[in-house]
């Protein structure tokens, strides 16, 4: 599967309420692009807690210090 594919995928079950399904979706797509910036982004705005966040924002910070929105 494309990761296109599994953050597409990710977005309709976090927007569909089922964040548990969304959060396995980004880690499926972490495993196939380690460095996806928009990966990171979407599974810090679905973490468990603040400190979990930060540390998915400063994963996406070290991909591409550039794109932070």
């Amino acid at each position: 599967m494309r990761i296109e594919d599994l953050l597409d995928r990710a977005m309709a079950a976090f927007q569909g309420g089922r964040r548990e399904e969304a959060r396995d979706l980004l880690v499926d797509a972490l495993a196939l692009e380690p460095d996806s910036l928009e990966a990171w982004l979407r599974l810090a705005e679905l973490a468990a807690s603040p400190e979990r966040a930060a540390l998915y924002y400063g994963r996406a910070a070290t991909t591409d210090p550039r794109s932070l929105r």
